[in-house]
């Protein structure tokens, strides 16, 4: 290629700035091309998918646990009596409610019954410290609290506790809600650890949202066939993962009884004895699991077809470990800050050939759908292959920013200078990448653990 440039430019020197800047882009484009993910069309919105799948499916199984058994019909009319409720007391577009339940279908129902209303929910995990629960509280500025008696005992704000309000439960069945959802309302915010300052409330809007429920949807490959365990706590933002993609998918989500504990026997036995085909696990808890598998190669789970973990990166020898069990499911690697709408990216490492991966490193994947991954230098530059860069998301999945911090969302949501349309922004990380002579993206650390000296790493 630079010897045909190098005779274009002898032969009519006037063009040397024309022809280089034609290379600059053309490699460019290049080098993106490869890190966008697929495009797909966005009808609708989440609460809208979910009413179709309950007319559709009205007899299903929508949810099932510790409580019994919801149909698709069940949980739809509950959802709407309390959406109704909330319309008929005013709340709507701009309101933020918090959801406080212990693990259940109640918050289930909240959650559907807020989208329907266009409020945002804001999920609080009653076992939080009371010190961070008053700041989310306070912070969110929220209108109302939805919850259950005695979870929120000293809430300064109004509060409906579900168990009661008996009208949620019983009486007639109202059509679903009429509001309209505009693609750019928040649906839901979602408080971070707050590991580096405060927790932040990350604002997700209803487009992002429906973009990743469908993305997860096809590529978890979910059918009516499904039965999808909801593990994750409900302030975790894995929980959006578990729950609505399974619910527009016409899926059974099958909630874990906390009673049981976490120990990997009662944890199996339950899988087994509900029947599910689809986990999505925190890293260090696969981690202990495959640990067990280690201990007992034979067990398997007859039904489970695909486990997800996500969190944290998967150590290289776990998952060499996991591919040796014979009863081992498909397995995902998913990567995503609660910034880029949980899952940013998904490795599927099946049926991967271990020579494959020369790094030892398990690796983040590709990007979902609507969406593109760049990885810059600090002058949000592209990087060679094999060079260490940050990694920046763009996309239909990036949230709406911080809620009340307008300096710390542009510093993290920046302008997309290798974006074609205008407006166009991407998130920055701070995670450290590199990707391989072999395609793969590999992870690598935080930037904020790097030291300089004198300009050198």
């Amino acid at each position: 290629h630079y010897v045909r440039l190098l005779a274009q430019v002898s032969a009519d020197p006037g063009r040397r700035l024309d022809t280089l800047q034609l290379l600059e882009v053309e490699e460019r484009e290049a080098r993106f091309a490869a890190w966008r993910g697929p495009s797909m069309p966005l009808n609708g919105d989440v609460p809208g998918l979910f009413e179709a799948q309950a007319r559709a499916t009205p007899d299903a199984i929508a949810l099932q646990g510790p409580e019994g058994c919801w149909s698709y019909a069940e949980l739809n009319a509950h959802a709407n009596r309390l959406a109704h409720r909330l319309i008929g007391a005013g709340f709507g577009t701009g309101d933020r409610v918090v959801l406080c339940f212990r693990r259940g279908f109640e918050q289930i129902a909240a959650a559907l019954a807020s989208l329907k209303a266009g409020v945002c929910y804001v999920p609080l995990d009653p076992s939080y410290p009371a010190e961070r629960m008053r700041y989310v509280l306070e912070d969110s500025r929220a209108a109302l609290a939805l919850t259950h008696g005695g979870l929120l005992a000293d809430a300064d704000l109004p509060v409906w506790r579900l168990d009661e309000l008996r009208d949620w439960r019983e009486g007639e069945v109202p059509a679903d809600p009429q509001q309209v959802i505009d693609p750019s309302q928040p649906a839901y915010m979602i408080y971070t650890s707050g590991s580096t300052g405060r927790p932040k409330g990350v604002v997700v809007g209803h487009a992002a949202m429906l973009n990743h429920s469908l993305s997860v949807r096809d590529g978890y490959a979910l059918t009516t066939k499904d039965r999808v365990l909801q593990f994750s706590s409900f302030s975790f933002d894995v929980a959006i993962e578990e729950i609505f993609p399974t619910l527009i998918a016409g899926a059974a989500l099958v909630s874990y009884d906390d009673a049981r504990g976490l120990e990997i026997p009662a944890f199996e036995a339950y899988l087994d004895a509900h029947a599910v085909t689809v986990a999505n696990l925190p890293t260090a808890y696969w981690h202990l699991w495959t640990h067990a598998l280690d201990a007992h190669p034979g067990r398997g789970l007859p039904c489970l077809r695909l486990v997800v973990v996500g969190g944290e990166a998967p150590n290289f020898d776990a998952y060499h470990r996991w591919r040796a069990h014979r009863s081992a499911p498909r397995w995902i690697n998913a990567y995503g800050p609660t910034e880029t709408t949980v899952s940013a990216t998904w490795w599927d490492g099946t049926d991967v050939l271990l020579e494959a991966l020369p790094s030892r490193c398990v690796p983040i994947g590709a990007p979902v759908a609507n969406s593109a991954l760049y990885v810059l230098d600090e002058t949000l530059e592209p990087v060679p292959v094999g060079v260490v860069g940050e990694l920046y998301i763009a996309g239909t999945n990036l949230a709406q920013g911080y809620w009340g911090r307008p300096e710390l969302t542009a510093q993290a949501f920046l302008p997309n200078p290798h974006a074609r349309a205008s407006g166009s922004r991407m998130y920055r990380t701070g995670d450290l990448v590199r990707q391989t002579s072999t395609g793969a993206l590999d992870y690598v650390g935080r930037a904020d653990h790097q030291v300089k000296v004198r300009g050198f790493r």
